[in-house]
């Protein structure tokens, strides 16, 4: 019906009780936010309106979105609204005892992520995290409205989120909670549990509560394992910084800042990147220690599977050649066929083995020799038993 319904749910001779009825919209109201001095709401009809948070009563109207707005949020003199246009819009404001009617409220900045949706939002000092209907997580530079990066958490839209100097916790319509490395970008640990979407997450220093709509409310303690809240101190990087810089800045060796954060190029580094300056917990590996830690695990894993199969290669093509040799081989099968798959052989063991076997035996050794000679040629020769 286009209406915003404020309701007092705190003392018990009026609990339940309606105190306003907020009209105003067009269409339908997406998403709602209050502070501790006004309430803002963002509809179908593509406006913000800023309401009394009291009385209800329509303080300013802007528009600015193309389409409907999905996500809002705001604070005492900003605001940030996401839309099904896909785009990000930053609002500022002056204070509200400045500005009681808030005429100054208007856009700063765009942020724009073509053919998707905005369907999560969270606003930070220098930087948004943003939320997709494709899934994807976004990190995004407020005063240069770079996207720095990205990172695939959800089968589906994002719902919710929060995120704090080193993490981002999300869920989403695929029923998992995710949480994300804001250094790398990698998934850090899926939370799985509930039976029907998450629509919201919040955490602490402690745990991560997550509601759905399967109607539980699941709470999550932080693992030993997560490199997350271990009191690691955290450099945000700047324009103009190096490394050389922040070593002695904060009395760390260069090559420690490189192992902690990952970093492979130094040219790849972004503004607004966090970095991890100082280990909290000595004894307990970063992200990114974790990650090339793994990287080097599968690589030797891949590295002994290659082994073992050349070793059974090997195997198997000196039993072929043995047998082949001694003749016991049934004259009856094409010999070409059995050869011709394994002509990279040593021909100095072919004659010397031959020699067990006899006259045979120097006809089939004279006889691989002409099949390498002619497999160069690109010929074909055909064997007859003796």
């Amino acid at each position: 019906d286009n209406t915003i319904m404020c309701w007092d749910i705190g003392g018990k001779e009026d609990e339940g009780k309606r105190l306003f009825i907020a009209r105003g919209h067009d269409a339908t109201v997406t998403c709602i936010y209050s502070d501790d001095i006004k309430l803002i709401s963002g509809s179908a009809d593509k406006s913000i309106i800023i309401w009394n948070k009291d009385t209800g009563e329509m303080i300013r109207r802007v528009v600015g979105h193309s389409r409907g707005i999905l996500c809002i949020q705001s604070g005492p003199t900003w605001c940030v609204s996401g839309g099904t246009d896909g785009d990000i819009f930053v609002w500022e404001n002056r204070d509200h005892h400045d500005d009681p009617d808030y005429e100054s409220f208007k856009y700063k900045h765009r942020l724009r992520c073509p053919k998707c949706k905005i369907t999560a939002i969270q606003f930070g000092q220098l930087e948004i995290i943003s939320g997709d209907n494709h899934g994807w997580v976004s990190i995004w530079w407020i005063k240069t409205s770079e996207n720095m990066r990205r990172c695939q958490a959800h089968h589906g839209p994002v719902t919710g989120l929060q995120f704090d100097a080193t993490r981002v916790v999300s869920c989403g319509n695929d029923k998992n909670v995710q949480v994300i490395d804001i250094i790398t970008g990698q998934i850090l640990q899926t939370l799985r549990g509930h039976k029907a979407p998450v629509t919201a997450v919040v955490f602490d220093s402690k745990m991560i509560l997550s509601s759905s709509v399967d109607g539980i409310l699941r709470q999550w303690m932080w693992g030993s394992k997560s490199s997350c809240g271990r009191g690691d101190k955290i450099h945000t990087f700047q324009v103009g910084e190096t490394l050389p810089n922040l070593s002695q800045k904060y009395d760390v060796a260069i090559p420690d800042i490189f192992k902690w954060n990952g970093i492979a190029d130094t040219k790849k580094m972004y503004q607004g990147q966090k970095l991890i300056v100082r280990k909290g917990n000595t004894d307990l590996p970063t992200a990114a220690e974790l990650a090339a830690q793994k990287k080097s695990q599968r690589k030797q894993e891949r590295e002994s599977r290659v082994l073992g199969m050349n070793m059974k290669d090997g195997h198997n093509l000196t039993t072929t050649v043995e047998t082949a040799l001694l003749g016991t081989v049934h004259p009856n099968i094409n010999r070409e066929i059995l050869i011709s798959s394994h002509l990279e052989i040593d021909q100095e063991n072919i004659i010397s083995s031959n020699m067990v076997e006899g006259s045979w035996g120097m006809s089939l050794a004279s006889r691989l020799c002409r099949i390498q000679s002619d497999s160069t040629k690109k010929s074909t020769t055909k064997l007859h038993s003796d």
